[in-house]
């Protein structure tokens, strides 16, 4: 679902796929590619309206079936060059 507080909106031909899922003792991680809409304003860029496409690394802890912790990584440089260009700001 959207998180109406995110500026990168899922679009309705879009998804987030997973790349590669690999769970071991506690923890799951996962290898996504996050397709959306530059909707809102992001670190100062305002929202663009482009389509863009990053990855996303999220580390999932798990303790009595539920998340426990989480840590996450995304390709911020991928994401500001899709809606900046190459621009330096």
């Amino acid at each position: 679902p959207a998180n109406r507080n995110s500026p990168i909106q899922p679009t309705a031909a879009s998804n987030s796929a997973f790349d590669d899922l690999i769970a071991e003792g506690d923890k799951v991680v996962a290898y996504k590619t996050l397709t959306g809409t530059h909707s809102g304003e992001w670190f100062g860029i305002p929202a663009t309206g482009n389509l863009v496409e990053f990855k996303i690394i999220s580390i999932y802890r798990i303790k009595n079936n539920k998340i426990s912790e989480f840590w996450g990584l995304q390709d911020e440089i991928t994401l500001r060059q899709q809606l900046k260009g190459n621009r330096r700001d």
